[in-house]
């Protein structure tokens, strides 16, 4: 996900047409994968509508053809260093500031996880951006979790030189080996989970949605796109179509790729085979969870060539003005938004409030970090690379035109004003420092675990007391709530020895989507021949509430919380 490579005025100096829809669409994708993180804390019931990592592969095929679309034909093996220090430029700056912002926002301190989540060693990794490239734990999702896919793309940086270089006739054979270094790779990485000797540090959720090579067959099918459209004389529309038949002919191809994107996203989403295939042990869950996640490949090309060639009328809204702009900051708003959204969840807010404030306050910041920090620290770097003296003042031009700027400023007076407002509202009941620290401490398979149209455990924390064991979970209350919860006490063998009693009415006294803690004690009369207690919802009328996650105790609908068998005994004072 980077910016288009050059503004209007330097591609035509270097005869390139300035593809101004495909820089609106980005901002379309972009808000997609806002939409889908949006929904983990909005609408826990409609979380199986996996938006976000069909959007970014969609931004992996596009960079591949805006790459292909600017530099073929131009970039020489003398120029590839250029090249790589003027993509690094682009992606480095940004990332720092929103990984540090990250680390200051949501109180993510490095090494202070007992599980190995958001460890020193992850965060200089992330700083590096070589996070997606280890898929060591959580590495790949740990801090600012949605940088991974800058990992990625910095990955593709390096190929691009080797796939675009060298006589065109070559490129078929390097794409054809890219996807069987791929599918190797995935081929071997699901005989190592089937057979169970896979490495403890080894997380293949990781090894399949964001490591590169597993992503880089979407990159080269973008450049395909390109070499494809100039190879047949397809044309690249610049401006509005010539008359009024050709604009409606290009709003229906508009239109059907829309429809065709969609269909195949709902094909992909609830094909009743891929869900027999994702727990086929004959076939594997790791192949049907690329395909879910890239199995746009196949579509994305087609939806490209259609915005690129034709101007209708979604094309031209694209084209605005107000499509450019969107698209141009839609980098920023893309590293911005999962931090904003997270914060904001610590409110007292209503679904309108947080949806409205999260995508306002992501837009606004993503603005200011765009003209501040993108593209004055791309332009300082490029000049001390350049060996050019006025970097210092192209590191602080974005300042000054903020300042100078009446639309700037009141960007950043509504930006102060809505964090001002959040600032005096109340927050949780509980102190979110409390709710901050149970999260913490927390293993990585319970931090967020969703009950449909329940709640969200975001986290759990357990100790042995005198009494017996303390058990505190952090929760998310959805508007739906109705059913009670349940604590099982049960034996190696599953069978429930007791329950936990709990406070029913808790849930009826928290708003929606407000944070605040569960804090229980279990007696030792009831843990005392225990070796786990398992969490669920439950009502009479309404049975079960399924767990929206990778839960396999009673049929997905009860997840284990506390291994007893683990729990340190309480030490003599």
């Amino acid at each position: 996900m980077t910016r288009v490579e050059a503004n209007l005025s330097s591609n035509i100096k270097s005869g390139v047409v300035h593809l101004r829809s495909l820089t609106g669409l980005r901002f379309v994708a972009a808000f997609v994968v806002f939409y889908s993180h949006l929904q983990y804390f909005l609408f826990p019931e409609v979380r199986q509508l996996v938006l976000g990592g069909p959007a970014v592969a969609f931004f992996f095929v596009l960079s591949g053809f805006i790459l292909t679309y600017v530099y073929d034909g131009r970039l020489t093996l003398k120029k590839v260093p250029k090249f790589l220090f003027t993509r690094w430029a682009r992606l480095w700056p940004l990332l720092f500031v929103c990984t540090s912002i990250s680390l200051i926002f949501l109180y993510e301190r490095p090494g202070a996880n007992p599980d190995g989540t958001n460890s020193v060693p992850s965060l200089l990794a992330q700083f590096l951006m070589l996070h997606s490239w280890l898929p060591i734990g959580f590495w790949f999702v740990d801090f600012n979790s949605v940088s991974w896919s800058i990992s990625t793309e910095l990955f593709f940086y390096l190929f691009f030189p080797l796939l675009l270089l060298g006589r065109r006739k070559f490129f078929v054979w390097k794409l054809l080996l890219v996807f069987a270094m791929a599918l190797g790779y995935l081929v071997w990485m699901q005989n190592l989970v089937s057979a169970n000797s896979a490495p403890l540090w080894l997380n293949e959720v990781a090894a399949v949605i964001a490591f590169p090579i597993m992503r880089l067959p979407e990159f080269g099918v973008g450049m395909a796109t390109c070499m494809l459209m100039r190879r047949f004389n397809a044309p690249f529309a610049a401006d509005r179509a010539p008359h009024l038949s050709r604009f409606l002919v290009d709003s229906l191809w508009e239109l059907g790729a829309i429809a065709l994107l969609i269909s195949a996203w709902a094909a992909t989403m609830y094909s009743g085979l891929l869900n027999y295939l994702y727990v086929s042990e004959d076939f594997g869950r790791l192949y049907s969870t690329w395909l879910r996640v890239s199995g746009g490949i196949f579509i994305y090309p087609f939806l490209i060539y259609v915005f690129a060639s034709r101007r209708g009328f979604l094309g031209q809204l694209l084209a605005s003005r107000l499509g450019v702009w969107l698209g141009e900051i839609s980098f920023a708003f893309y590293l911005i938004h999962q931090i904003v959204i997270v914060q904001l969840n610590y409110q007292t807010l209503n679904d309108f409030q947080y949806a409205t404030l999260s995508f306002l306050i992501a837009l606004f910041s993503a603005s200011l970090l765009h003209v501040i920090i993108e593209i004055p620290c791309r332009n300082a770097l490029l000049a001390v690379f350049q060996r050019q003296n006025d970097w210092l003042g192209k590191l602080t031009d974005g300042v000054k035109r903020v300042a100078a700027s009446s639309i700037g400023m009141s960007m950043v007076l509504a930006l102060v004003l809505m964090i001002g407002y959040l600032w005096l509202r109340p927050v949780a009941d509980v102190n979110r420092v409390e709710c901050a620290e149970i999260i913490y401490n927390t293993p990585a398979n319970l931090k967020t675990v969703m009950f449909a149209k329940e709640a969200i455990l975001l986290g759990v924390q357990s100790e042995r007391v005198d009494r017996g064991v303390r058990i505190r979970m952090a929760w998310l209350r959805d508007r739906a709530w109705s059913r009670k919860r349940f604590l099982h006490v049960c034996d190696q063998n599953g069978k429930i020895l007791g329950q936990g009693k709990m406070q029913q009415d808790l849930f009826s006294r928290q708003y929606p989507n407000q944070q605040f803690v569960d804090d229980i004690i279990l007696p030792k009369r009831l843990v005392g021949n225990a070796d786990y207690v398992a969490l669920g919802f439950w009502s009479e009328e309404l049975d079960c509430a399924k767990v929206l996650s990778d839960a396999a105790e009673m049929n997905g609908c009860r997840i284990k919380i506390v291994d007893l068998k683990t729990l340190p005994e309480v030490k003599s004072p």
